[in-house]
C-alpha cells in the first residue's frame, strides 16, 4: 500500500529488500540466475496461455495445463518442491472439496426448491436472467466484505447451481457471479486477512477502504451484467 511503503521503505535499497536469511542466519539473495529468471517468466506467462488455449482447443483438463509449468519449475530449480507444497492454498482446497457435496445435499433433500422459492419471493416472482443474475452477484458481493472470500464464493456456487436448475437458468452463469463477487473482498478490513493486516500498519481508515474499492466493485457489477446475457447465448 501507498502509506505503508512511504512510511517503511521509501529510499530503501531494493536489493536489501530482496534478501533473506538461511538456516544459519547468514543473509542470502533470493534472486535467480539470469537464465532461470527468464525461464520463470516463460513458465508463468506460458502457463496462463496454455490454460486458456489448451482448454479451448483440446479436451485435456485445465489442471494438466496448470501442472506442466509448475512441475517444470520444480525440476529446473526455480522453486523447491517444499516451497511448492507450502505455496498451495490448503484452505481453498479443503473448502472446495468440502463444499462440493453441499450441492448434492441441497438437491437430494429438496432444499433447492425452497431456495428457489425464496429467490422468487425476493424478486416478486421475476425469475428473468437479469434479475436472478443481479441478485446472485450482489448477495455474495456484500457477504464477502465480512467473511472469508473463499468460503463465500463456494457457498454461493452451491446456491447458484440450486437456483439455476430450479428457475431454468444455466447454473454456470450464476457460478461465475458467485466467483467474481465472492472474491471481490476489498471494501472493509474484515474482508480478507491482507486487508486486516494492512489496516493498522498502513494507517488507513474504514472510509478509505470503502472509497477506494467502490469504483472497482461497481465496475465489476456493470461488466458482469453486460457479460451475462452474452454468456447465456454462448452457453446455450
Amino acid at each position: 500500500g501507498r502509506k505503508f511503503y512511504k512510511q517503511n521503505f521509501k529510499g530503501a535499497d531494493p536489493y536489501k529488500l530482496e534478501v533473506v536469511a538461511d538456516e544459519s542466519g547468514n543473509e542470502i539473495p533470493t534472486t535467480l540466475s539470469p537464465a532461470k529468471d527468464k525461464l520463470a517468466y516463460v513458465l508463468f506467462f506460458g502457463g496462463m496461455l496454455l490454460m486458456v488455449v489448451g482448454t479451448m482447443t483440446t479436451s485435456i483438463p485445465i489442471i494438466i495445463w496448470a501442472f506442466l509449468p509448475a512441475i517444470i519449475g520444480v525440476y529446473a530449480g526455480i522453486i523447491s518442491y517444499k516451497d511448492a507444497i507450502n505455496a498451495m492454498d490448503w484452505d481453498t482446497i479443503l473448502l472446495v472439496s468440502c463444499t462440493m457435496p453441499l450441492t448434492t445435499a441441497i438437491t437430494k433433500t429438496g432444499a433447492d426448491a425452497i431456495i428457489a422459492s425464496a429467490c422468487r419471493f425476493l424478486l416478486f416472482g421475476n425469475t428473468s436472467l437479469i434479475a436472478v443474475g443481479a441478485v446472485m452477484f450482489i448477495m455474495p458481493l456484500i457477504v464477502t466484505q465480512f467473511m472469508s472470500d473463499t468460503a463465500t464464493a463456494n457457498i454461493f456456487q452451491a446456491l447458484g447451481v440450486a437456483i439455476g436448475m430450479q428457475v431454468g437458468i444455466d447454473p454456470r452463469i450464476l457460478i461465475c457471479a458467485a466467483n467474481i463477487a465472492g472474491l471481490a473482498s476489498m471494501a472493509t478490513p474484515m474482508a480478507s486477512g491482507q486487508a486486516a493486516l494492512s489496516f493498522n500498519t498502513g494507517g488507513y481508515s474504514m472510509g478509505e477502504y470503502c472509497k477506494t474499492s467502490l469504483l472497482s466493485l461497481i465496475s465489476l457489477f456493470i461488466i458482469y451484467m453486460i457479460w451475462m446475457p452474452i454468456a447465456a447465448g454462448f452457453f446455450a
